[in-house]
């Protein structure tokens, strides 16, 4: 049987293409022109995504997998990137990259140009490993995804945006490519490698586990998963937990979860099954319930009663 390959067209995705004359734009603009965007989405589940540049393009293309597993060749070199990786292909060279037929891809991805791209670029063309932990800051650098997507789906493309989003993408490239100094600028020294001891008091428990779901929020995590992070049994870690905050780890990595959507129904205009992706929940009717048990409305109803809120107009 002949495989599926596709492009795009993948539920929940979201993508911004910037017209030639921004790119010509932003090429002449001396602050934006050193490193700028022209192409940015975020695919989830890409079931058969598959995409091959026989024919070069003269961009970098960023591909950041946070869930899932894909595959790519570049420079006669086959790699495969998993979960909390990202890798960076040069411009102006053949590449091949596709989603993994059994376990696919959700992707974070950014085409970019500029003078100061092939510095950033430099030594990321295997894949390079973000991995989860406490001072980590994965959600927050998601977030900053999130609001350079926003600034460009404005369709605007005003100079002023326009810079805004070169300055918020020189954060995030070096929110990867600096990852050590990224991390210690949080301000915390404690990490679970050198804490999983009998040492950990009950609030540290919960705090980094606290933590480890915040850095977690659009993952499928289970109680061995969290537990296992900790270095606790499950019984022992969930009695601790819920000791502590009088609740179960998971009913609080809900709560979490519900909390963002929250969130996101209030700051953007990004669909159910969008929003679903962006919590790590699958099936938006689980979603309801799930809302509507914390909440006591529907997200729906929940959205409409905060209608106006300084909304960030994601275009499909």
């Amino acid at each position: 049987m002949k495989k599926i390959k596709i492009k795009e067209g993948f539920t929940g995705q979201r993508s911004v293409e910037l017209p030639k004359a921004i790119i010509d734009m932003q090429e002449n603009d001396p602050l934006v022109s050193t490193l700028f965007v022209t192409y940015i989405g975020y695919y989830p589940k890409a079931h058969h995504h598959y995409v091959d540049r026989s024919i070069p393009i003269t961009h970098y293309v960023l591909i950041y997998c946070v869930e899932g597993c894909g595959h790519y060749r570049v420079r006669n070199h086959d790699y495969t990137v998993k979960k909390n990786q990202y890798f960076i292909l040069p411009a102006n060279e053949q590449h091949i990259y596709y989603s993994d037929e059994t376990n696919p891809w959700t992707i974070y991805w950014i085409h970019f140009s500029g003078a100061l791209a092939p510095y950033y670029a430099e030594g990321a063309i295997s894949p390079q490993s973000i991995l989860p932990g406490l001072t980590s800051r994965i959600n927050h650098r998601n977030e900053i995804f999130e609001e350079i997507f926003a600034c460009l789906s404005q369709n605007e493309f005003s100079p002023d945006a326009l810079k805004f989003s070169s300055s918020a993408f020189f954060y995030y490239l070096a929110s990867m490519r600096f990852l050590k100094e990224y991390r210690a600028s949080l301000g915390i020294d404690l990490h679970p490698s050198c804490k999983r001891t009998a040492t950990l008091s009950p609030d540290e428990v919960v705090r980094l586990a606290q933590r480890y779901m915040g850095e977690n929020i659009e993952r499928h995590l289970d109680i061995t998963a969290i537990a296992d992070y900790i270095g606790y049994s499950t019984i022992h870690f969930t009695r601790t937990f819920k000791k502590i905050t009088g609740e179960t780890p998971l009913t609080a990595f809900n709560r979490m979860k519900v909390n963002y959507a929250c969130h996101l129904l209030q700051t953007t205009d990004l669909q159910m099954n969008q929003i679903c992706h962006k919590i790590g929940i699958d099936d938006s009717l689980y979603f309801s319930r799930l809302f509507k048990k914390f909440k006591n409305v529907s997200p729906s109803h929940f959205r409409n009663s905060h209608s106006g809120n300084n909304k960030s107009h994601f275009r499909e």
